[in-house]
Formats: structure tokens, C-alpha cells, sequence
């Protein structure tokens, strides 16, 4: 079978055609990034069986699976990742996940599971598809349309992660998905340029103390690998999913102090919501028996001042990797302004093979302001002493010397990790030549595909020239047809009053107005016009918390011009065409995919607030506490919920109509007994009011409250605490309330 690598990192991609290729998989190529990999498939249509990774730059895997699959329905996939993605489950499906660093011979287990049938035996090496650089989103025509989601939604990136659960292993066989691992003994044998000075034996583990040998809530502690300013650092196992983590906890000299517990746990959850791929993932933080600690993820490896203590060195070419991981890191941490602590020996870590991992220095509370330069002196000075003797070492030696020197040092990260970069020697000609080759055989590979499109659109296009007067007509239709939105300004009295909150507590509250409909689309696309013609009236409603330069547009509204053409947002393709990923979508739809402060800052321009959950509650269940907005049975068939949902939009939406959202006064039945509108299903909503989640170690998040399309449960009492302000999703939504009657119009 044809298989191909789809992966962001060039060096990883081609690490895992190797290893495929040294178990006998011949027939294995690689693509570097998603647009890339959409070309190899287009032009290769024999393909099989596609691996990709799911956190990628450019758009996550989930989506590049969901938009091939109507063109490629017989293609299968298996996904990897560095990252747990247990709360991602319902995007994961059915696709077997891997979790990094994978295991060759499990990988070619899952192949031959989700193939059933093995892999073609080994035959003459297959040159690897070296693919052109990837653009900043996949979408072009004939191709399949592949929309960039942002990490908040498919992945997490820095205020956005998924919620700290272990992804647990599953059978091969299962049809369900597959989130598997390697095993604790077995490490893949990595594929990495050799180095010229090992890491000196014995300089993984210190002399064990009390915690060595013990079982600290889920974890089994194993050895005492490092030490840093909070307390020790352990190699454990997470019994719970048999998962090697790095324990990193909080000495009991510190403990003593209750706010350096505090700032520990304040600064865990931080490191929890801040990925990037060359950071530590930290999976979970906890306190067992007065220990304070939080998991991450764990490197085969030693730190840089373990190796100092041994009197080790390191190559320059590692040198070289960790100034240009380091710049990355910081460069990333500066344009996301994310505050961290200073970079230490003890932070940085080399694996096995030399290749460099930063642990997560992301923190609420940082020790120092960040300053670059004086960072750039501190890590010279850090890593000069451990420079080996090599061919490199005159070059790095001199970029170390420049940078100690606050005047003499890099302007900026970026800038240092170029410096960096180029002192990396170049590829030797012949290599080079085999590399221009292969380059030059993808491309031609790719033009004749192109061609023969064009070719078979030649010939299809004089075949339906019959119909183009048809296609006209729906177009002129589609493009030019009159504004189908409705007015949902009603707004509807609560009075005043005590009510059953929750499980029989009686709330009193003040009468108020809510608005009787969800806000939609059409509604909020009239805001964003005015916030983009007033952006210093814009700048003056926004929440003060509010990140500055972030948008109040929604993910995947707007309209993106793309090196390879046009893709239309989600508000386009409600406007025009009435359909989105693959459902029913018009402007009388609920506005979905916007964070807390979108709706926060909609509300203020309206004259308007959001509902506090008391308020939310009450209005959707009477004062007398019925369980649903229409009485106390549930019923499926009157309520837009997850009863029905299914990931193929065509396969959803029997029971109550509809696969996604629906117009926000199509469900005529869900209604509440003041005749407020969808707060059983449709989307969940934004409130007011904060409170803490247990699933973000304690944090204060926005209240949700309601049912949606994609999930069955419509009770009334229903509060989710899992999304930070900034976060948002697809089946989550809001209304806005005011404690003055509205104006009429």
C-alpha cells in the first residue's frame, strides 16, 4: 500500500518514513505541512493511508482529515501527536491517535490494523517526497478546501489547552478511537546526526531520597533526576494510562510558605496553558499529602548543569540547536506575551541523541522582568563552558563571545537564531544534487498532474456548456439574492422574584430583560461593521482584560485571500450559500466560534450586559425549577441537542432536523416559561459570571450554561467550567440582557 507522512518538521517526517522503510514499508514518501501534503495527494490519488500529526502550523490534521473525506472517502489516516489530546476526543473519531514519540513497530501495527492488510515488503529505497514550503493555510480549487483552525478550537496553543486528561490506550483491534502509546520499556530508536561527545554516563539520575520507591497520588516515582529552585525533579509513571512523566515539586522549605504554594500552583496551570513544540507539555498539576507538584511530559535525557557537574561538553552543532530553540521559544513567548522566568542549566535538556527540550518556564508570577539582552549574556555565559572541541567550536565560540556583550549582542531573538542557523554547514553537493533531484521529480510529478486536470476540465467544460445557462441563474441567485436576516431585537421581561436555582436553592432577583432569541449572525455582523469603521469606540467598550490587538471577529467568519485562492469564512458561506462543513447554516443561525470577550464587547455596544448564570437559569426555567425550558420530560424532537449528532453532517440531525445549528427560531417547542427561545439546545451560552474550574487547577472561568446541537444533555441546571475567556467553540454561543426596559424602535 502507498502511504504518506504529512508532518510541520521536516526532520520528523522524514524520521518516520525511515523507520517505516527500515521495517520493510517501501512504498512510504513524506510531505512537510498539510498544503504540501494536499498537493502529494492530489497528484497521487493511488495513495492509501495518510499519517499525519495533528498539531501543525498551518491547519490541524482533524481538519485536513474531515475536508478530503468526500473526495477520498477510501483514504484512511492515523494521527500522532506530541500532545494529549484526550479532551479532543469527539474530533479525534475514529482515527487510531499515536502519541509522540512513537514506537516504529506499534505504528506498523496500527498500519496493518487500519489497512488490514500488511504493508508492501521491502524493495529498492524509496526516494522520499521532498515538498515545497508550506503557505500560511490549505485551500485552492479543484483541491478539497482546508480551512486553518486556530489552536483554540482544534489545538491549543498558548491561552487555550486541552484540559490536563491522560489519553488512555486502547486495544489494536478497537473501531473506536484508538489513543495508543509507546510502552514504558521501549524508546524508538530516533533518527539524529550522530555527536562527538556522549552525555556522561550515570548523569540521568541523583542519589534517590524519600519520594524514590514511593506512589504520590497517581504517580509511582522512580528516580531523582534534577533539582531546581522549587524542589526535585523525578522520573515517575502515571499508573492511571502507564505513561512516563517528568515530577517536578515544591521542596518542603518552600511549602512552609503558603503564598510560594500558591504561586507553584498559579504558575503550573500557566506552564498547563502555554504549548509550544519545543517546551515540555505539563499534563497536570496536584497536591498529595502536603507535596506539591505538577506532571509533564518526559525526556530520555539529561539537563545542561547535570552534564556541567560531570565535567561533560557538549558538541557545537548542539550548541548551535539549543540557541536556535531558545530564540524560537522566546521569540514565541515576546509576540504571545507570555512572562516566563530566566532560562537556567537546569532548564535546558538534551535527550539520548543530543537534541535540545526546554522545560516549560512559562509562569503567572516571573522571578525578573524579561529583558532580551541580558538573557542572550546569560545563556552564552551558560553554554560557553560547555563547548567541545570540534570544526564548528571557532564560530560558535565567536557568536557566544558577541553575545555576552550587551552591546555587541543580537538585537533580537529572531535575529539570534538566524546567526545561528547559518553557522549550520551546508549540505554536501552531492547530497545537495540528490536533494535538487527529488525536488525537481515532485515538481515534475505535480505539473503533469496539472496538466491532465486541466486537460479533463477542457473536455468536462465543452460537455456542460448545456448547462450554463442554469448555473447562471443559481449564481446570480446564490450572489445576488435579497438579505434574508431577520430582526430578533425582542427582549423579554423577567420579573422580579425568588426562583428555584439549581438543585432547590430559592434565588430573589431583581427583574430584568433578556433578549428572547440567541444573537445571530446577521446581528453580530452588524456589530463587527461598526467596530471596523469605529475602532477607537471599538477599543473603549472591549473588556479591560482583553488582550490588545485581538479581534472581535469569531474563528473561520472571515474571508481569507490565499496564495492558492479564496477561502470564504463561515459568514460568507451563511450569507451566500446556506451551508457550512458540510450542515445547513443561514445569518438567522446562532454566532458561534467567539471567545468571552467577543460577546462581552457585542453586549456593551448593544447598551446591554451578559446574563449572570442566575439570571440565564431563572429564564430558562421558570421560578418554579422545571428541569427543561418546556417542562420536566425530556423530549429530543422539540429541542436542537446532540441527540442526533454525528460527524458526517449527512448522517445527523434525524431526530430533530438539524446536523449543526439551526435558525434561532426554528425550535418553536423549546421555550421557556417567560417565552424565552433555545436555552435547551441550538448553542451554549456565555454568562457573566466566573467561578472556579476544577479542571483548571482551581482557576476562575466564565459560567456556560444551556445545551447545544452537539451534545444530549439539555437540562437546565447543566454549568460547564472548562474554557478560558479567550477560548471559544463551535457549538457556543450568547444572548445579552439589559435591567431597563429596551427602547423601541
Amino acid at each position: 500500500m502507498k502511504i504518506l507522512i504529512i508532518d510541520d518538521e521536516p526532520s520528523l517526517a522524514a524520521i518516520v518514513a525511515q523507520q517505516l522503510q527500515s521495517l520493510g514499508v517501501s512504498d512510504c514518501s513524506y510531505a512537510v505541512g498539510a498544503s504540501a501534503g494536499l498537493d502529494v495527494i492530489m497528484a497521487n490519488p493511488e495513495i492509501e493511508l495518510v499519517i499525519t500529526d495533528v498539531v501543525m502550523a498551518e491547519t490541524d490534521g482533524f481538519t485536513l482529515r474531515d475536508s478530503l473525506a468526500e473526495s477520498f472517502p477510501r483514504l484512511k489516516f492515523i494521527f500522532v501527536s506530541g500532545y494529549d489530546l484526550s479532551a479532543y476526543a469527539e474530533r479525534v473519531g475514529g482515527t487510531p491517535l499515536l502519541l509522540k514519540p512513537v514506537e516504529p513497530q506499534l505504528l506498523l501495527d496500527t498500519i496493518r490494523d487500519v489497512s488490514g492488510i500488511s504493508p508492501s515488503p521491502v524493495a529498492a529505497p524509496r526516494v522520499v517526497v521532498a515538498t515545497p514550503q508550506p503557505t500560511p493555510n490549505v485551500v485552492a480549487t479543484p483541491r478539497p478546501k482546508v480551512a486553518a483552525t486556530p489552536a483554540s478550537v482544534g489545538v491549543p496553543r498558548a491561552v487555550a489547552a486541552p484540559k490536563a486528561i491522560a489519553a488512555v490506550a486502547k486495544p489494536k483491534a478497537t473501531p473506536v478511537a484508538a489513543v495508543a502509546k509507546p510502552s514504558v520499556a521501549a524508546r524508538p530508536a530516533a533518527v539524529a546526526v550522530k555527536v562527538s561527545t556522549p552525555v556522561p554516563a550515570g548523569a540521568q539520575d541523583l542519589p534517590p531520597d524519600e519520594h524514590v520507591g514511593t506512589q504520590i497520588g497517581d504517580f509511582c516515582i522512580e528516580a531523582k533526576i534534577g533539582e531546581n529552585h522549587n524542589g526535585s525533579i523525578y522520573r515517575a509513571i502515571q499508573a492511571s494510562v502507564k505513561r512516563v512523566v517528568r515530577l517536578c515539586t515544591l521542596s518542603p522549605e518552600n511549602a512552609a510558605f503558603p503564598d510560594r504554594v500558591d504561586q507553584f500552583v498559579s504558575n503550573a496551570r500557566v506552564k498547563a496553558n502555554v504549548r509550544h513544540p519545543a517546551m515540555l507539555a505539563v499534563y497536570e498539576a496536584n497536591q498529595v499529602g502536603g507535596l506539591s507538584f505538577y506532571a509533564c511530559e518526559h525526556v530520555d535525557g539529561t539537563s545542561l548543569d547535570l552534564i556541567e557537574s560531570k565535567g561533560g561538553k557538549i558538541p557545537a552543532l548542539t550548541v548551535v540547536k539549543i540557541l536556535e530553540m531558545v530564540s524560537d521559544v522566546m521569540a514565541y513567548f515576546a509576540r504571545d506575551k507570555v512572562k516566563h522566568n530566566p532560562i537556567r542549566s537546569s532548564s535546558i535538556l538534551l535527550d539520548n541523541k543530543n537534541n535540545p527540550r526546554l522545560a516549560n518556564i512559562a509562569v503567572e508570577y516571573p522571578e525578573t522582568e524579561a529583558d532580551a539582552v541580558n538573557e542572550m549574556v546569560s545563556l552564552a555565559a551558560m553554554l560557553a563552558p560547555l563547548l567541545a572541541p570540534g570544526p564548528l567550536t571557532p564560530g560558535v565560540e565567536a557568536l557566544l563571545q558577541s553575545m555576552q556583550s550587551p552591546d555587541t549582542a543580537p538585537p533580537s531573538w529572531p535575529v539570534l537564531g538566524q546567526q545561528a542557523q547559518a553557522l549550520v554547514p551546508k549540505t554536501a553537493p552531492t547530497d545537495a544534487y540528490k536533494l535538487d533531484a527529488r525536488e525537481r521529480a515532485a515538481i515534475q510529478a505535480l505539473e503533469a498532474a496539472k496538466k491532465q486536470q486541466k486537460k479533463m476540465l477542457i473536455v468536462s467544460s465543452s460537455v456542460s456548456l448545456g448547462l450554463l445557462a442554469l448555473i447562471l441563474g443559481v449564481a446570480y441567485w446564490v450572489l445576488f439574492r435579497g438579505d434574508s436576516a431577520k430582526t430578533f431585537d425582542e427582549m423579554v421581561e423577567i420579573p422580579a422574584g425568588p426562583f428555584i436555582y439549581q438543585d432547590g436553592k430559592s434565588v430573589t432577583l431583581p427583574s430584568f430583560w433578556i433578549d428572547q432569541y440567541e444573537v445571530t449572525i446577521a446581528q453580530y455582523a452588524k456589530f463587527l461593521e461598526w467596530a471596523k469603521a469605529n475602532p477607537d469606540e471599538a477599543a473603549k467598550i472591549a473588556h479591560p482584560d482583553m488582550p490588545k490587538g485581538k479581534s472581535f471577529e469569531p474563528v473561520d467568519w472571515a474571508d481569507q485571500e490565499l496564495a492558492t485562492g479564496p477561502m470564504m469564512g463561515y459568514y460568507t458561506r451563511a450569507k451566500r450559500w446556506g451551508k457550512y462543513k458540510g450542515a445547513p447554516l443561514d445569518v438567522n443561525s446562532p454566532v458561534f466560534a467567539l471567545d468571552w470577550y467577543d460577546a462581552y464587547a457585542y453586549a456593551a455596544w448593544k447598551g446591554r450586559r451578559l446574563p449572570t448564570e442566575q439570571e440565564w437559569e431563572k429564564a430558562a426555567r421558570g421560578a418554579d425549577g422545571q428541569v427543561f425550558p418546556w417542562g420536566n420530560e425530556n423530549n429530543t424532537k422539540i429541542v436542537n441537542s446532540g441527540a442526533d449528532a454525528n460527524r458526517n453532517p449527512d448522517a445527523g440531525g434525524e431526530i430533530d432536523g438539524y446536523p449543526r445549528s439551526s435558525p434561532v427560531d426554528a425550535m418553536t417547542k423549546d421555550r421557556s416559561p417567560y417565552g424565552v427561545m433555545g436555552m435547551g439546545g441550538n448553542v451554549s451560552e456565555w454568562t457573566a459570571t466566573y467561578a472556579e474550574s476544577p479542571d483548571l487547577f482551581g482557576d476562575k472561568v466564565p459560567v456556560i450554561r444551556g445545551g447545544n446541537w452537539s451534545n444530549p444533555d439539555v437540562d437546565t441546571r447543566r454549568r460547564l467550567l472548562k474554557l478560558m475567556p479567550l477560548q471559544q467553540d463551535v457549538s457556543l454561543g450568547f444572548r445579552t440582557v439589559s435591567d431597563t426596559p429596551p427602547s423601541k424602535p
